[in-house]
């Protein structure tokens, strides 16, 4: 925000609502004098683009914003295990597109807004969505439920709190989870909410906007990096749901057909390996940014940590405690080193590699490419190993070079796809989130998950 003494001397007609008669506005050659953050907070107005003095270059036709959103909440008796609409907005006439930009969620003491609430944004009519999601996982964390967190743990305060450069995070013990990840669409959206089950409370929150044809920002959206994603894109979740991968196998986190460009703007991944402390650790990362690139593409990561710009197992190497962040371009919210019970691995257990019979290694990372490029011209792929051989990222050799054992697979993949021809249809969409069922129990089904319940 910017304090009063920071912006010029307004009239009191200019800070009323942006419905004001432009009668009421200064002439333009005064507003091209005025801070551009300043002139966007007083107008609540696009501004094009700002010069290297933070003046105003040059500005569009003043239209007042044109915000939509919508809130559901389904209480003890409520059932929305067959889905409820919580929004449906028709694009207006004197729009460009939209934007869906908020997204809030909150439950009771259970995994309501944790596993037990799926959210499907069906964009432009598509009969699949382009978005279907849990909310603790599209927030960045995969482990919601377990001791290990960051934050501290989730029955003591302060109950696993995070935030992630103010683009998505946990600002309750119940639920709270927020994200601003950006759902484009052309002519409607339409959202729905459904649970695994009858009598699971929740409240869900989106908000969104439209961008007006004679607005600026109607080429496209404007991204940190200076990209501009064109308005006919479309924000498609790519997910892999607890998919298990054998040593030294490539798990696919993003696929893109050839005739479509794309572009990566969040990953997530919650990775579950039993025993703890095995070579799974040293698998790289390889970017295809096209149909035709061979092994091994661009190599993005020598290790899981440093994809997620951290090194060193994410400082648990030598059984130390992990290092969890919660950074605006990456972040580690989840690492636990545990026997099958539950109970925690001594430091001295913790250093033997691989790590006894029984015990488990989980992780929940996250990676934002907003702040750069990363993406597809004609088809794609982003694949990671399960372990790595000793020629380490060049080999595409299946000869182990360490001692890596199957992980189950958990992501999120955020991507920008459009196609490259005018008129083609939309990249295919990933079938539905498949939640686990649950019966009408309101406690006894609903019941936290343990260390203990997860299994490899």
């Amino acid at each position: 925000s910017i304090s009063a003494r920071g912006l010029p001397s307004v009239r009191p007609a200019l800070m009323r609502r942006a419905t004001a008669s432009q009668a009421a506005m200064p002439p333009l050659s005064r507003l091209h004098r005025w801070p551009c953050r300043a002139l966007a907070v007083v107008l609540s107005t696009s501004v094009s683009r700002c010069d290297s003095d933070g003046r105003i270059a040059s500005t569009g036709t003043m239209v007042p914003p044109q915000t939509f959103g919508n809130y559901t909440k389904c209480a003890s008796a409520c059932d929305a295990s067959a889905g409820v609409v919580l929004l449906e907005h028709l694009l207006g006439s004197g729009a460009a597109y939209g934007v869906v930009d908020h997204f809030w969620a909150a439950g009771d003491a259970s995994e309501a807004a944790d596993e037990g609430l799926a959210m499907d944004y069906f964009v432009d009519g598509e009969a699949t969505p382009s978005v279907s999601m849990t909310p603790a996982m599209a927030c960045g964390q995969g482990f919601p439920q377990l001791n290990g967190s960051i934050g501290g743990d989730r029955e003591q305060p302060p109950y696993g709190l995070f935030s992630a450069g103010n683009k998505m995070g946990r600002a309750a013990r119940d639920g709270g989870w927020y994200h601003y990840h950006k759902v484009l669409f052309r002519k409607s959206i339409r959202i729905v909410a459904r649970t695994s089950g009858p009598k699971v409370r929740f409240t869900v929150s989106v908000r969104g906007h439209e961008v007006a044809a004679s607005s600026p920002a109607a080429e496209g959206l404007a991204l940190p990096s200076g990209f501009v994603v064109p308005p006919q894109a479309r924000l498609q979740l790519q997910r892999l749901d607890r998919i298990y991968f054998q040593a030294m196998a490539f798990a696919p986190l993003v696929h893109l057909p050839a005739g479509y460009a794309g572009l990566i703007y969040l990953t997530t991944v919650a990775l579950d390996t039993s025993p703890s402390t095995n070579d799974y650790i040293e698998g790289c990362w390889h970017l295809y940014t096209d149909s035709n690139k061979t092994f091994p593409g661009i190599v993005v990561g020598t290790g899981v940590e440093d994809f997620f710009d951290s090194a060193y197992w994410f400082c648990a190497l030598n059984g130390q405690a992990p290092c969890l962040f919660d950074h605006a371009n990456a972040g580690l919210l989840h690492f636990s080193r545990k026997w099958g019970n539950g109970t925690a691995m001594s430091s001295e257990v913790q250093k033997l590699r691989p790590g006894p019979p029984g015990t488990h290694e989980r992780l929940s990372a996250y990676r934002f490419f907003d702040g750069e490029v990363v993406g597809f011209s004609n088809g794609g792929a982003l694949h990671w190993r399960v372990g790595d051989n000793l020629g380490k990222c060049n080999d595409p050799s299946d000869v182990p070079g360490g001692n890596a054992h199957e992980v189950a697979v958990h992501s999120y993949s955020w991507v920008y796809t459009w196609p490259l021809v005018d008129g083609a249809p939309p990249a295919p969409n990933a079938p539905p989130l498949q939640l686990p069922k649950r019966s009408g129990a309101p406690d006894s089904d609903l019941a936290q998950r343990r260390d203990s319940d997860l299994v490899l």
